[in-house]
């Protein structure tokens, strides 16, 4: 039998299983101390100034793997004195009964009675591969979901919706923070997104004192502000071209975790994850090989067609999943399910009856038989029935915008 006591913050303050009590000493949102009924120290645990583990003295020195499980403890001459083994969504695969370190998958408490992880405002179970209690804030349609469905890159250390590091977050995309001290808000700038946090308020919180203090926000919070939805949203963004100035663009896709995207037809495309979201691209290119490479690199440079390269219609090519090198970004404003699907019903399409049919050039002439990627990603959007934003004030280049793919291209099957 267990019993649990919790502190008025709802974190938990003691555990009573058949007898023996168990309590916790808190900083920071992390245990420190465990104690007995009597309030002796059985075991006490070292922390890093972010409250990651580092040892215990009754288990040694903890070792993580990326996802910040616990894989091994050592002691303090480095001999192993056990090994961990964990399926995606934590369970122990080489568990032992007579084991009583209680951190273990995620770096989280592990409660051997129930078989469960407590994750502070509830529990999660590994075996079922979800929260055994209601997401306490109620936050979209599945209140019992863990981390998106998605364990192996996403993590919920507090048993709400996913966090992120803001700062770090949107610096990676190239964006920008503008800090402001005096009101503790951050104003965040990707492209033409833009959105103000403000801790405190509903999905954002500093952790951390002073210089070490970052800025957490919820996911679907971010999502809101940034993209205008939090479940799913369509942004558009360009890269350089062969190290040039011109720009070429693909479509992005982000997908909350309650979004119907991520269950629906093309929920296998969403594979990449960003800002607590996971995403999809949908872009054109040219045919890949070392002869295209060289041709389209050539036509880079000069401007000019290769003959024998054909225009691809492309679901998370590299070049387009890498947000990292990202020039220009840009928000529809497309939350539409329907709409969302139409972009990649049509992709397929222009897949099964035009790849390999279209030629392709880095920088078509307006008169030339000749398209590239920006061509492919505008008559994708007039196709799907979404109106091309005008980027004339931009102060950048590109080449094919103004010339779109054809219509029948997504809609009409060609004759053979």
């Amino acid at each position: 039998m267990a019993t649990y006591t919790y502190r008025a913050d709802g974190l938990r303050n003691s555990k009573t299983v058949n007898g023996d009590t168990r309590s916790h000493v808190w900083l920071a949102g992390s245990i420190v101390l465990e104690l007995d009924g009597s309030g002796a120290i059985i075991n006490r645990f070292d922390r890093g100034i972010f409250g990651e583990l580092i040892r215990s003295e009754q288990h040694g020195f903890y070792l993580f793997n990326k996802r910040g499980d616990v894989v091994q403890r050592v002691n303090a001459q480095g001999q192993i004195l056990r090994n961990y083994r964990y399926t995606a969504f934590g369970v122990e695969k080489n568990c032992d009964a007579s084991n009583d370190n209680p951190f273990r998958f995620m770096g989280e408490y592990w409660d051997s009675e129930t078989g469960t992880y407590y994750l502070r405002a509830r529990n999660f179970s590994s075996r079922l591969g979800r929260f055994t209690q209601e997401d306490p804030i109620r936050c979209g349609m599945n209140w019992y979901i863990f981390a998106f469905n998605n364990p192996i890159m996403f993590k919920d250390p507090t048993g709400l919706s996913p966090w992120i590091p803001l700062r770090s977050e949107v610096e990676a995309v190239g964006g920008s923070i503008n800090w402001n001290i005096n009101t503790n808000t951050a104003i965040a700038t990707i492209g033409n997104l833009s959105g103000s946090f403000t801790a405190g308020t509903d999905g954002v919180q500093i952790r951390g004192t002073g210089n070490n203090g970052t800025m957490y926000v919820r996911a679907d919070v971010f999502a809101t502000e940034m993209f205008g939805n939090a479940n799913q949203s369509v942004i558009f963004t360009s890269h350089n071209v062969a190290r040039t100035n011109n720009q070429h663009i693909s479509i992005i896709i982000f997908a909350g975790e309650n979004s119907s995207l991520l269950t629906g037809n093309y929920s296998e495309h969403f594979i990449n994850t960003r800002f607590g979201m996971q995403y999809a691209t949908i872009g054109g290119g040219g045919t890949v090989g070392f002869g295209q490479r060289f041709n389209r690199a050539l036509t880079a440079l000069t401007g000019l067609p290769t003959a024998g390269l054909r225009l691809t219609g492309e679901f998370n090519h590299e070049r387009d999943v890498n947000l990292t090198n990202k020039v220009f970004w840009y928000n529809l404003n497309i939350h539409n399910i329907s709409t969302i699907n139409s972009l990649f019903t049509k992709t397929r399409f222009y897949q099964d009856h035009y790849q390999g049919r279209v030629a392709y050039g880095v920088l078509p002439a307006a008169n030339s038989r000749y398209f590239n990627s920006s061509s492919f990603a505008y008559g994708l959007l007039r196709a799907s029935g979404i109106t091309r934003p005008n980027l004339n004030n931009t102060g950048l280049i590109f080449p094919g915008w103004d010339k779109p793919l054809p219509n029948r291209a997504f809609t009409v099957v060609p004759q053979i």
